[in-house]
């Protein structure tokens, strides 16, 4: 595939990439990044991420990375053995930059891991070999914390294009788990970004949250976790304390590993959710569920949506 397939306006893609560029160097000159709005900068890469994915995809819904890889002078994808740090990373050198993935990988991570690294590439002066970055590292983690967030945004926007994503969502037509890992098969990510991509980002079901639970018991110790985000309409109702509790209650009924009558039971008893699907697996010694939140339309006028 040739570079002029990234696009059906190469010009335009050209465009919006000194678009970013221009943001990316507006934040360099803050004399407080991490502080500063990084909202254009995302609105930006988000723009351009939906520009390159707008190609016709290859059979089923893949967006080929190598090509566009490529036009951001990464010369070499790899895989690596031993510890990265991370599940991938981008190496600037004399020619340009050299991608390294963990050897290993499941493909839909693969994928995902070199989405994000082409978004880390905006963030580099590659008029320069080898590439510069334009940022420079601070000591405060909001940088770095932000630099991904925008990062993941671009890749999920790239692997997933919104006029296929939500085509493939309207034609479906059911809110459950199965849909939304369909979904991400089409589309060869995992369902985990996929729930993100659908309900994060383009809030194909208003007022839902998908939230993720996992809990691992190895000798000597235990370890419990849970991610969650949601729609537009309902993210930042996480950071208030009726939510955080209600929130617990669903994680002690899944730590018990409660059927879907016990969890549906457990969000109602709030008055804040009501469980739309449950899906509850055991992989090796790690228990896994994923629950689909609707928030209740009844909210107290104080946490209005």
């Amino acid at each position: 595939m040739t570079i002029d397939r990234l696009s059906p306006d190469l010009l335009s893609v050209n465009q919006a990439r000194a678009v970013v560029a221009t943001e990316v160097r507006a934040l360099a000159r803050s004399p407080d990044p991490a502080g500063a709005s990084w909202q254009r900068l995302r609105d930006a890469l988000v723009s351009l991420a939906t520009m390159e994915g707008s190609v016709p995809l290859d059979a089923g819904r893949r967006i080929e990375l190598q090509t566009i890889a490529q036009s951001r002078g990464i010369h070499t994808i790899e895989e690596t053995r031993g510890q990265l740090g991370h599940e991938a990373s981008l190496v600037p050198d004399r020619l340009g930059f050299r991608l390294r993935v963990r050897e290993g990988s499941f493909p839909p991570r693969k994928r995902a891991s070199i989405a994000h690294e082409i978004g880390h590439s905006h963030f580099f002066d590659t008029s320069r070999l080898p590439p510069t970055r334009l940022i420079a590292r601070s000591p405060d983690p909001g940088v770095s914390v932000k630099e991904e967030e925008l990062c993941w945004a671009y890749a999920r926007a790239l692997l997933m294009p919104a006029d296929h994503v939500e085509r493939a969502w309207e034609s479906r037509g059911i809110t459950a788990w199965a849909t939304i890992e369909a979904i991400g098969e089409d589309f060869e990510v995992s369902t985990e970004l996929a729930a993100r991509r659908l309900i994060q980002d383009l809030d194909v079901q208003p007022n839902c949250v998908a939230f993720f639970f996992a809990t691992q018991v190895e000798p000597g110790a235990s370890e419990r976790e849970a991610k969650r985000y949601a729609g537009s309409r309902v993210r930042d109702l996480f950071t208030r304390p009726e939510f955080k509790a209600s929130v617990s209650m669903i994680e002690a009924a899944l730590e018990d590993k409660a059927p879907q009558g016990e969890l549906d039971l457990a969000a109602r008893r709030s008055g804040l959710w009501s469980v739309i699907d449950v899906r509850q697996r055991h992989v090796m010694e790690r228990y896994l569920a994923s629950v689909l939140l609707s928030a209740a339309e009844d909210l107290p006028p104080t946490l209005g949506l």
